[in-house]
């Protein structure tokens, strides 16, 4: 809600007519409510907005909307397709394995402990192959929800539990320090790369663009030096072609 009236006073601002819409499980018939000729701003975070239903629906419908299109959505919101498909072009993304909670579970949570954390596919999806720290995550999900970081097993059993209340698959993924970075693509081409900090910082200034969300901050435009900006929008565009 926050993101979408963000979005909507910075449309009023700019002399657009616009309308809210709010949605969550009556999406579908809400749809009706719109108007012909108009253009849906897409503003829905997770289900629905960013995993390709709402779009297919619009585009069903012949209703102009924002964001990317039904499949590049299903790609990305599926954690670990979107990971394949980066690996397959040259983007490194951590090692990870997918692990069935009920099926680990049901087996007395049992985990193998490693040094090496490799990408692994066990055809049951029982046995963790883990190595701390590691990022434990739901497969499908959005704006970090369910997400943990567990740095022993005690952790890593409460992470699990916690993802799972999102989704039954799992994603465990090795831990790498650093920060986090949005980079929206406009007809092909990166625009100013995001900064993501938590809601906490209190020695942020901010733009008239940036906002907060949950409990995060997003600084708009990134404070990053060039060579980093740079490199950013470099792998923003090959991941979008």
């Amino acid at each position: 809600i926050d993101y979408g009236n963000t979005v909507y006073d910075i449309l009023k601002k700019n002399n657009y007519s616009v309308n809210k819409l709010l949605c969550s499980d009556n999406i579908f018939p809400k749809t009706n409510q719109i108007a012909k000729g108009s253009i849906l701003f897409n503003a829905i975070l997770g289900k629905y907005g960013e995993d390709g239903l709402l779009a297919s629906l619009l585009e069903l419908k012949k209703i102009s909307y924002t964001g990317s299109g039904p499949l590049s959505c299903a790609i990305s919101m599926d954690k670990k397709i979107s990971k394949l498909v980066f690996n397959s072009i040259g983007i490194d993304t951590p090692h990870f394995q997918e692990i069935y909670f009920d099926r680990w579970k049901s087996h007395n949570m049992p985990s193998c402990e490693t040094k090496l954390f490799t990408t692994f596919f066990n055809s049951e999806k029982i046995y963790p192959m883990v190595s701390y720290p590691v990022i434990v995550k739901p497969k499908n999900g959005s704006f970090s929800l369910g997400m943990g970081l567990a740095r022993d097993k005690k952790a890593f059993i409460s992470c699990m539990e916690k993802a799972s209340k999102f989704n039954n698959k799992i994603i465990i993924e090795k831990y790498i320090s650093g920060f986090d970075a949005h980079v929206a693509i406009l007809n092909g081409t990166s625009l100013v790369p995001v900064e993501k900090r938590k809601k906490n910082d209190q020695n942020i200034k901010l733009s008239p663009y940036s906002l907060k969300v949950r409990n995060s901050i997003f600084i708009i435009p990134g404070r990053f030096q060039k060579e980093t900006q740079e490199k950013l929008c470099s792998l923003a565009e090959i991941a979008y072609n």
